[in-house]
């Protein structure tokens, strides 16, 4: 397999944020509200997923999922939402993320919580790597 060195390959923060997430099944799941980065070690340490379609984001559940769960979507070029840019698919049902616990967006998030996260997503975390 060919890599194109000259093809974008990199995103923006900016441009990650507000991304919908949809389920495996096709479903609108939420938006990716944040990135939280690891101070110490400079990596992405997860992405902040707002579940839920309150109004402004009111009543909406925040859930720390490691970016790796994430699969990008290029939207194909006759998709209906093509102005909104492209998107991600997590490949869980949605009962899973309404059943899941959130965090506070207001308190730090420890390595313990993040540590769960990665384990239900089967993902080694990055500081283990």
């Amino acid at each position: 397999m060919s890599v194109d060195l000259n093809e974008p390959v990199y995103l923006s923060v900016d441009t990650i944020k507000n991304t919908i997430v949809f389920d495996k099944d096709g479903v609108e799941i939420g938006k990716i509200d944040d990135l939280l980065i690891d101070k110490e070690n400079n990596r992405i340490a997860c992405a902040v997923l707002s579940f839920g379609h309150h109004l402004m984001g009111i009543g909406n559940k925040y859930l720390a999922i490691p970016l790796e769960a994430f699969k990008y979507r290029k939207r194909p070029g006759d998709y209906a939402l093509e102005q909104l840019g492209d998107d991600y698919v997590l490949d869980v049902d949605k009962s899973v993320l309404e059943n899941e616990e959130g965090f506070d967006r207001n308190e730090p998030l420890t390595q313990t919580e993040l540590l769960k996260s990665y384990t239900q997503y089967k993902i080694k975390p990055y500081w283990e790597k």
